[in-house]
C-alpha cells in the first residue's frame, strides 16, 4: 500500500549528499523524510525549493545560525544559502529510516526502524568519526538508541549516553529526547537543543506574559477536516472520551493529529493562531 514512498530514497539521498560536510561536527538524527500522500511532491529537508510546513529545517537553522534565519524569514536570502553554510560549518541531519514512517503507528515506524538499526550504525560510521556530536531527534529515536545504547559507541549529547556527561559551562547530557519541531512543539525544540549545545536557551516566550489558569483547556486537532476546536470544560463529553489511538495522539500529533492540553484559555488561543496562520486551519470553541 506504501510502496510509492521508497521511490523517494533515491531523490533524499542524492539531495542530502549534496550538502554533507566532509567532517561532521554536529550530526542530527530523525526519524524519516515527511510523509505525503501518493501523487503529492514529495518533502525533505535538504530541498531547497520546499518552504511550507518546513518545521525542522526552520528549527535548527534559528538555533544554529540566527542571524542568517532571520534574513531567510525575511525573504532575503534563499535556502539552499543555509543548507551551504550548515555544511560549511559541518552539520548534517540523517534520518534512522530512508522513505517516509511518521504517517505508521509508532509500533509499526519503531519496528521498521529496528530491523535495520545495525544498517543505521553503521552508515553513521561511515560518515561520522569519534569526534562527531550526535542529538536525536524525536522520542521514539531516542528511546530505540537508548535501549541500544550498549551495543553502539557514539558521542551523543542526549542523557542517557555516559559518554557525553561533561562540564563546558553547565552540565550536559541532561535533556533527553527532543520533540519534532511542529505543531506548537518548536519552541521546546530550540530551547532543549540549545541546553544540549552549551547555548543560551529563549530569553523571551510569549507565553510567559500570558495570565494562567487553574482549569486545563484541551485542543483537538483534526488533521483530515484542518479544524481545531478549543474545549473550556474539563466536564465536557468529547473531552471526557478523549483517547490515544493508532492515528490520533495525546499530547502529542499523529497522523490524523491529537489532543493537546493547555494551563490557560490564552495559551490555547495562542496556540490555535499559530497554526491557522500557517496550515489555514479553522478554530472553533466547543464548551
Amino acid at each position: 500500500m506504501y510502496d510509492y514512498l521508497k521511490k523517494n530514497i533515491s531523490k533524499y539521498k542524492e539531495a542530502s549528499e549534496k550538502y554533507r560536510p566532509k567532517k561532521i561536527k554536529l550530526l542530527f538524527i530523525a526519524e524519516s523524510p515527511p510523509f505525503v500522500e501518493e501523487g503529492q511532491e514529495p518533502r525533505y529537508i535538504y530541498f531547497e525549493k520546499i518552504f511550507k510546513y518546513d518545521f525542522l529545517f526552520k528549527s535548527i537553522a534559528e538555533v544554529l545560525l540566527p542571524e542568517d534565519f532571520l534574513k531567510f524569514k525575511n525573504n532575503l536570502i534563499d535556502k539552499e544559502k543555509i543548507l551551504v553554510k550548515l555544511r560549511d560549518e559541518d552539520y548534517f541531519l540523517i534520518d534512522a529510516c530512508d522513505f517516509p514512517v511518521n504517517q505508521f503507528p509508532d509500533e509499526i515506524a519503531d519496528k521498521i526502524i529496528n530491523e535495520n538499526f545495525e544498517d543505521l550504525i553503521n552508515n553513521i560510521k561511515k560518515i561520522a568519526d569519534a569526534d562527531t556530536e550526535i542529538v536525536l531527534v524525536k522520542e521514539n529515536i531516542y528511546k530505540i538508541f537508548l535501549k541500544n545504547r550498549e551495543k553502539i559507541d557514539l558521542k551523543i549529547l542526549n542523557s542517557g549516553f555516559s559518554n557525553t556527561y561533561r562540564w563546558i559551562g553547565h552540565y550536559r547530557g541532561k535533556t533527553g529526547a527532543l520533540p519534532f519541531p511542529s505543531v506548537g512543539w518548536q519552541t521546546e525544540f530550540k530551547d532543549k537543543l540549545k541546553e544540549l549545545l552549551g547555548l543560551e536557551a529563549s530569553k523571551t516566550n510569549p507565553f510567559d506574559k500570558m495570565v494562567g489558569s487553574n482549569s486545563t483547556i484541551w485542543v483537538n486537532v483534526n488533521r483530515p477536516t484542518k479544524k481545531l476546536t478549543i474545549h473550556t470544560n474539563p466536564k465536557c463529553e468529547y473531552v471526557l472520551g478523549k483517547r490515544e489511538t493508532n492515528y490520533k495522539g495525546l499530547e502529542e500529533m499523529k497522523r490524523d493529529g491529537g489532543w493537546v492540553s493547555f494551563d490557560s484559555l490564552e495559551k490555547a488561543k495562542y496556540y490555535c493562531k499559530g497554526i491557522e496562520a500557517e496550515k489555514e486551519y479553522g478554530i472553533t470553541t466547543c464548551c
